[in-house]
């Protein structure tokens, strides 16, 4: 895929953000707090990435944990790196980042899981663009499909922990 796209640095209102990839991620609030103690000393230091839709919908891509941070400051406004591509394209340069973001086990398998069956593409075409073995990605897709959606909630909510959960299977 060619990460070749337009992006632009501005800061936008949170209230027009599309979060339709909220059930891929894991809510930890001790790292909520810890955002929002950073962010009241520093200022938002690191942009969101929002994907521009051609209907001019905006879709947070990475930056969860900072939206609620932001959110639960009282602040109403964040400051993101627009992209304009596919949306699967996003998702794929995304989890590419991964050595300069710590992904949890889970949220990577929810992404690969969106990028096989939403956007049909193979697990081999998958482990192609992010420079994984075809193994790795399988054993994330399985891990993530045994899960119940039940369990997939309690993890997402930080009920349980990814690493129970997976002992339970």
């Amino acid at each position: 895929m060619d990460f070749g796209h337009v992006r632009e640095i501005k800061e936008i209102e949170i209230g027009r953000l599309d979060l339709r990839y909220a059930h891929t991620r894991i809510q930890r609030v001790e790292r909520v707090s810890t955002l929002i103690s950073s962010m009241e000393r520093f200022g938002q230091i690191l942009p969101v990435i929002v994907l521009r839709e051609a209907t001019e919908s905006l879709v947070l891509i990475d930056g969860y944990q900072r939206v609620k941070a932001l959110e639960r400051s009282g602040r109403d406004t964040v400051v993101a790196e627009i992209w304009e591509c596919k949306e699967e394209e996003a998702l794929v340069e995304v989890l590419a980042r991964a050595q300069s973001r710590k992904w949890e086990f889970l949220e990577e398998a929810a992404l690969l899981w969106e990028l096989h069956h939403r956007y049909q593409l193979s697990q081999s075409r998958i482990a192609s663009l992010l420079g994984r073995k075809q193994g790795w990605v399988s054993g994330r897709l399985a891990l993530y499909n045994a899960l119940s959606e039940d369990i997939l909630e309690l993890i997402r909510k930080g009920c349980i922990s990814t690493w129970a959960a997976t002992r339970v299977i």
